[in-house]
């Protein structure tokens, strides 16, 4: 997959460095974390991609969202999925999959609240 970097936009620069599947929500059939990192300017967020199904015949919708985490928040994140001894399990009881994968009362994934998040960009996919 080649992506394009918010910052310096070097096309298939940003990759996707691990991976944590969430389990899916009211909303969502999927939901997914995404440490990425830009090999060109040492630029690195989190990723998150959802993907709903809608209306009637089931079709689907999906969304790839970064994010711009603050340093501490971000290495807190990347250290929890690095530690997931099974990130694309989305039943796997590690602290990891425990804390991103809280719910509130609706059954609806609460994202990225309590995070130190400083604005977010579309994920660009060159082609």
């Amino acid at each position: 997959m080649s992506l394009q970097c918010p910052d310096c936009e070097a096309e298939g620069s940003l990759e996707i460095r691990s991976t944590l599947q969430l389990q899916k929500d009211q909303c969502q059939s999927e939901v997914t974390l995404q440490i990425i990192e830009c090999h060109e300017c040492q630029f690195s967020g989190l990723a998150v991609f959802e993907e709903g199904r809608r209306g009637a015949g089931d079709t689907r919708a999906w969304k790839h969202t970064g994010y711009r985490l603050g340093e501490t928040d971000l290495n807190y994140v990347r250290e929890l999925i690095l530690a997931c001894p099974k990130p694309f399990d989305p039943t796997c009881d590690c602290l990891a999959h425990s804390q991103f994968g809280i719910c509130d009362s609706h059954g609806v994934w609460i994202g990225l609240a309590g995070f130190d998040a400083r604005g977010s960009f579309p994920i660009r996919l060159n082609v």
